[in-house]
């Protein structure tokens, strides 16, 4: 060092060799090394540098690769440049390589030749294999290195400058730090890169390529943001553990879970609201996984049918299959009230027919499904068979009751019937169609229908079974509430046949003349109404008459007379019911030729939760040929009113309570006009 200069600038001495330039040759380049002139040493290898290389510029690194080796962390301490001797002065500072964590401090590659060159302080840098030389500039002052936290993107390649003095410095790929106690030794050979290992990373660290220092973190410090080494200080350099990813890894995974949750419960809100709670099937007939070598299952197959075990819900016997049959013959046994075979109508591509028993004089089933082409088909199908029920004119049967069932499928309605004959057995019907297949379960049994919530949770099983080949909608929890039976076909809100009853039992049938506009009807004379077709507040007036048939036992033209009027509003139709119920409780004031039996209330359960209120009555009128007596009803269900009146003659007559369930059903029938 010149005179007059300040204290000597820290020295990072890599060897005790006492021949080295002068302070003056290295004057004009402050911070920076000589190096071996090539002029002098041309003959000579340059030796590797025994100097810490100061980090240029930030660049980006190769992406970061697990390898087994591990981490590597660098003591920085203070010691004296280096004597005449070769020893390091005390406040040179001396990086030396430390072991990891418990892992021996990694041993510097063995020299592999001996290189002789200029004196230890001309530290030449050699440039690698197979790359050309280039000039650096002066490394920038420590103090002006600012801490990054990131690599910054790789700066363009520059021309490579020459410094006044001629002085070139050629940077290693990767400076190799060894201690001071290797700087006799020659310096080692240029080493192939070693081919990385292959094997499991310790945990929590992650190999890459090496760091300078000026990226390199404290220990102990939380964050990651780099820090430059200070002297004296214990610094090394992590990869980011395991448990912080972890930690971004449950966020993420919390937060699409949370996600998950939040649809699923918008979903299940949207279906509640919008009435679609059945859970639908998307998997056509048949269909089956790619690659799979089972066969697709026939449709419908067996175990789609009722079981012995489901019919158990309907009635607590012990049921047992007496026969399971594909298709239809003439000796197959047939529902109540229902033709399977419709001409006109769409042809099943497979029907599955199965009976169940009891026992003797026990209940029995009955179990037919069609599956169809496409489930417009099988719609047509099912409407068409619940006109027949709400007709059941296959056979003179009388229907006791309809009942609305919801969450069976895609659609279900049922109905209970009475024959009307000596044996007298009962009939819970029920239809409901999934997708492409329609169903039909009728389950018999002498003096008294079985429940229909039995047989529309049997139905529930049944759907279920059936859905996912049928591509309809499965069921849930079956609703049934009491209703009328479903439209005839026939004139809408007036009477059906089959809800009137036989007066013989097991002879006679009734049949309905076509419903006209013409009123002709007179009643008893009692109701306080001039003309039927002419009623005040009625916007409509039509009237259809019954007859009785092929009873030997009846009177000549026995029948009865059903008006239907249309008011203007609900109130209306309550205000006139309520009109006709004061005319008829005082007719005996009025006509002493007259005797009216007091007011009976009816009720009745109608379309849409409509309320079905009215009265029934008997009367008799006196004459010089004999008394004449009738039954009378008059109903209302919304802004309907339905009258009824029916001539008797001696012992051929209703009941009392089959006249109160004619003329409920005549309210019911009545709530179906909109």
């Amino acid at each position: 060092m010149a005179e007059g200069t300040d204290a000597p600038r820290p020295r990072r001495a890599f060897t005790d060799d006492s021949s080295r330039p002068s302070a003056g040759d290295d004057a004009n380049v402050r911070g920076r090394r000589g190096v071996w002139p090539e002029a002098d040493h041309a003959d000579e290898p340059a030796p590797v540098s025994r100097r810490a290389w100061t980090a240029p510029e930030p660049t980006a690194h190769p992406p970061i690769q697990q390898v087994s080796a591990p981490a590597r962390r660098v003591r920085i301490t203070s010691a004296p440049p280096p004597t005449d001797d070769g020893d390091a002065p005390e406040d040179a500072t001396v990086l030396r390589p430390v072991g990891r964590r418990g892992h021996p401090p990694v041993a510097p590659a063995t020299p592999a030749e001996d290189v002789s060159g200029p004196p230890a302080d001309e530290t030449v840098l050699r440039p690698p294999a197979g790359r050309e030389p280039r000039k650096i500039e002066p490394a920038a002052p420590a103090a002006a290195a600012t801490t990054a936290r990131a690599p910054e993107p790789p700066a363009a390649p520059e021309t490579p400058s020459v410094p006044e003095d001629g002085t070139v410095l050629r940077p290693p790929p990767m400076p190799t730090l060894q201690p001071p106690s290797y700087a006799n030794q020659p310096a080692p050979a240029p080493q192939a890169p070693a081919p990385e290992p292959v094997g499991p990373v310790p945990a929590g660290k992650i190999a890459g390529p090496a760091r300078p220092p000026a990226m390199v973190k404290e220990r102990g410090k939380r964050g990651g943001t780099p820090a430059r080494a200070k002297e004296g200080h214990l610094v090394e350099w992590d990869a980011p553990t395991d448990s912080s990813l972890d930690k971004r890894t449950r966020f993420s995974l919390s937060l699409a879970g949370v996600a998950a949750l939040l649809i699923i419960a918008v979903a299940i809100g949207y279906a509640v609201i919008t009435g679609s709670d059945n859970p639908v099937a998307t998997e056509p007939p048949g269909s089956e996984t790619p690659g799979s070598t089972r066969p697709p299952e026939p449709f419908p197959a067996e175990r789609m049918m009722l079981t012995d075990a489901a019919a158990k819900q309907i009635t607590d016997q012990p049921w047992k299959v007496s026969l399971t049959q594909e298709g239809l013959t003439d000796e197959s046994p047939r529902p109540t009230c229902i033709r399977l075979t419709v001409d006109g109508a769409a042809v099943p591509r497979a029907t599955m027919l199965r009976t169940l028993t009891t026992g003797e004089d026990g209940a029995t089933a009955l179990h037919v499904v069609d599956t169809y082409a496409t489930a417009e088909e099988a719609a047509q199908v099912f409407a068409n068979r619940a006109t027949q029920l709400g007709a059941c004119d296959k056979e003179p049967t009388l229907i006791t009751g309809g009942y609305n069932i919801s969450d069976v499928g895609n659609e279900a309605v049922g109905i209970t019937t009475e024959v009307q004959d000596d044996k007298g057995i009962r009939h819970t019907i029920l239809i409901a169609r999934t997708g492409t297949a329609v169903n039909v379960i009728d389950i018999a049994q002498p003096e008294k229908p079985v429940e229909m919530s039995g047989l529309a949770r049997a139905m529930a099983g049944v759907i279920d079974a059936q859905c996912n080949a049928a591509v309809g909608l499965c069921s849930l929890t079956p609703g049934v509430a009491q209703g009328p039976p479903p439209t005839d076909g026939g004139d809408p809100g007036f009477l059906s046949p089959a809800d009137i009853p036989r007066i013989t039992s097991g002879a006679g049938s009734w049949s309905a003349n076509p419903a006209t506009s013409d009123i002709t009807v007179i009643g008893s004379q009692c109701e306080g109404v001039s003309s039927w077709g002419a009623v005040k507040n009625a916007e409509d007036a039509r009237q259809t008459t019954f007859l009785l048939m092929d009873d030997p036992a009846s009177p000549t033209a026995f029948g009865m007379d059903e008006v239907l009027l249309t008011m203007n509003s609900e109130d209306s139709a309550k205000s006139f019911v309520e009109e006709v119920n004061k005319s008829m409780s005082s007719c005996t004031d009025r006509m002493l030729t007259a005797t009216v039996s007091d007011p009976v209330e009816v009720d009745g359960h109608g379309a849409r939760g409509a309320d079905v209120e009215g009265y029934v009555y008997e009367v008799t009128q006196k004459s010089g040929s004999g008394d004449l007596g009738y039954r009378v009803g008059v109903v209302t269900a919304n802004s309907s009113v339905a009258y009824l009146v029916l001539p008797v003659d001696g012992e051929f007559d209703f009941s009392d309570d089959q006249w109160k369930q004619v003329v409920s059903r005549a309210g019911e029938r009545a709530s179906q006009v909109r």
